[in-house]
């Protein structure tokens, strides 16, 4: 007589818990944590570091977190910038603008903060420092340093600035341990949680199949 073997229908489950642990909805101890941007591009985006939060426009009274903003100053010119009552990272060797992050680029305490400045000018592309409006040179990393309980975190957020006047918000992170670095496009980490699932969702799929 053939024994029929139970079957079990975890094992998409049990994949797609360890798939949201890659996106950050799990993370271990210590861990960066990731939020998605809006969808679309604008010329003008605020988002929070740490509650994820993203806007469109003028920043609601009492916001915190940063607006990237793209003004028109006269016909056909164009600056991109962006303000906060936190900080970014910014460099004297990109002309005094705020620097475009390649991705794993650390970004730390030794790095020089400030809190507002100048991402691109197109009436002065000489000295708008390692920015531009037009590709590959239009997309890459903030680097964020902010306060949480009066301890400084670090984070990153990746946009990308467009020729027709707008700013794209893809995603942006943070360290959750105070006084951490952090490199430019770092994503959580599954936690141990997840992987232990993954792997036991691992080993049922190849029993089955042993069985079968």
């Amino acid at each position: 007589m053939k024994i029929l073997k139970p079957t079990f229908s975890i094992s998409s489950h049990i994949l797609q818990i360890g798939a949201l642990g890659a996106m950050g909805t799990l993370s271990a101890s210590g861990a960066v944590v990731m939020h998605s941007g809006p969808a679309g591009s604008n010329a003008e985006i605020n988002f929070d570091p740490v509650s994820g939060v993203t806007s469109y426009g003028t920043a609601a009274s009492g916001f915190t977190g940063y607006s990237l903003l793209v003004t028109l100053p006269e016909p056909f010119v164009k600056t991109y910038d962006i303000g906060s009552s936190d900080t970014l990272y910014r460099s004297s060797a990109d002309a005094g603008t705020t620097t475009r992050f390649s991705t794993g680029q650390i970004i730390d305490s030794t790095s020089t903060y400030t809190q507002t400045s100048r991402l691109y000018d197109d009436s002065l592309p000489a000295v708008s420092g390692n920015w531009s409006e037009t590709s590959p040179d239009n997309t890459g990393y903030l680097g964020l340093q902010f306060e949480i309980a009066g301890d400084d975190h670090y984070g990153w957020a990746e946009i990308t600035l467009n020729d027709d006047g707008t700013i794209e918000l893809a995603r942006f992170a943070y360290n959750d341990v105070a006084g951490e670095s952090i490199t430019a496009g770092q994503v959580p980490e599954p936690s141990s949680a997840a992987l232990l699932i993954l792997g036991a969702a691992g080993a049922l799929t190849r029993r089955q199949r042993k069985a079968a």
